[in-house]
């Protein structure tokens, strides 16, 4: 009898490959269950690519102290396992399971269409936030684009941030083998000259917003931002491809956001995710103003669990500061959030509440149609 005398790869112990994700130029990632059966969840195993490649290497172990760092508060792949702890030994290959985010990046939803400026302004404002938690756990992602964007669920509506590779961990700010000099970083999505050059520390919270404004102008338009000025000295929405898309918006507020996004200069950009959000917000009064259709407006929310559905709807008081909820609970179904007026309550509390509730439903019901009323 041959005894086979291969050794095995570290995540091989624990983990078996179903199939592969694909992944970009520093690791593979497959999806993967656990070989002890202990339960049924499907995860996402990353290995480094160039293993021999020490700031590659580097780079992962950034990443996992990220997520471990970020798990509990931001909107980010739960971390599971991993052993990039040795990243200084060279004998090791690197790997790291996480939480398998089931949906389409925002570049697929993209690809089937762009957003409208409404959707697209309220998913920037949810991204807003997660980089909000992000930087007050001291972590900057420094890559943001769509594929690094998962949707979960069938709308943009539940965003969640992956691929923290080339993030900056204050933790590790002093730990002179986490902190290369010189190395470049960001993306081709949106290029950023504070992040090509060598002697910028590479820090800044206005890159970060820019990228995500970079998004807002990519969900609107489908088009790659690319370089902040082309030759001709325009900047992303002043160029041929996308101009007529704004002209037919018609909004002087959005490019207005643009203009201020997109400066060449970093410190002429918006200086705060508050500053900018602001700005977002203002925007999306244009497009969805909250008394639009002179009803007291809302929010509907289906919450997605393995065990559960809830929903909650919300509606606006007298004043601006007073809000009721009502919330009842459902079996497993797509998640999913959209903005609504009583008008349209009728119809979403058919299709989506009084369906196959179970019996908590019923003692709402009634207090349901009296928030946002109209009948059964």
């Amino acid at each position: 009898m041959v005894t086979s005398t291969k050794v095995k790869k570290p995540w091989e112990i624990n983990w078996q490959i179903i199939r592969e994700l694909g992944g970009g130029g520093h690791g593979a990632t497959f999806v993967v269950k656990r070989r002890d059966g202990s339960d049924d969840n499907e995860y996402v195993l990353k290995v480094l690519r160039r293993q021999q490649d020490y700031e590659r290497r580097q780079r992962m172990h950034r990443e996992v102290n990220a997520l471990r760092r970020l798990e509990r508060t931001a909107a980010v792949p739960k971390f599971i396992e991993s052993n990039t702890d040795q990243f200084a030994d060279l004998d090791v290959p690197l790997y790291f399971v996480a939480e398998y985010v089931k949906g389409q990046t925002l570049e697929e939803r993209v690809n089937l269409s762009p957003l409208k400026p409404a959707e697209a302004l309220r998913l920037n404002i949810q991204l807003c936030d997660i980089l909000v938690k992000c930087h007050k756990n001291g972590v900057l992602h420094r890559d943001i684009k769509p594929d690094n964007v998962v949707l979960r669920g069938v709308n943009a509506v539940d965003p969640i941030l992956i691929d923290f590779g080339q993030s900056f961990n204050k933790k590790d700010a002093d730990d002179p083998r986490l902190t290369p000099a010189g190395q470049q970083l960001g993306n081709r999505f949106l290029h950023l000259p504070e992040l090509q050059a060598a002697d910028s520390p590479k820090r800044n919270i206005e890159s970060e917003i820019s990228q995500v404004c970079g998004l807002l102008f990519y969900t609107i338009t489908g088009y790659t931002p690319g370089p902040l000025t082309d030759h001709e000295d325009l900047k992303p929405h002043q160029r041929a491809a996308a101009k007529q898309i704004f002209v037919d918006i018609g909004s002087t507020s959005l490019t207005g956001l643009f203009d201020k996004g997109f400066e060449r200069v970093f410190t002429k950009r918006f200086r705060s995710f508050e500053a900018f959000k602001g700005r977002v917000h203002e925007v999306l009064d244009e497009f969805s103003p909250p008394n639009a259709f002179d009803e007291h407006a809302g929010t509907a929310l289906l919450e997605e669990t393995p065990t559960q559905t809830k929903a909650t709807i919300v509606s606006v008081g007298d004043t601006a500061n007073t809000q009721n909820k009502r919330t009842a609970v459902q079996q497993p179904e797509t998640a999913y959030r959209q903005p609504f007026t009583a008008e349209q309550a009728d119809a979403l509390m058919l299709a989506s509440l009084l369906g196959a509730w179970n019996e908590k439903i019923e003692g709402d019901r009634e207090a349901i149609k009296e928030l946002v009323g109209g009948d059964d």
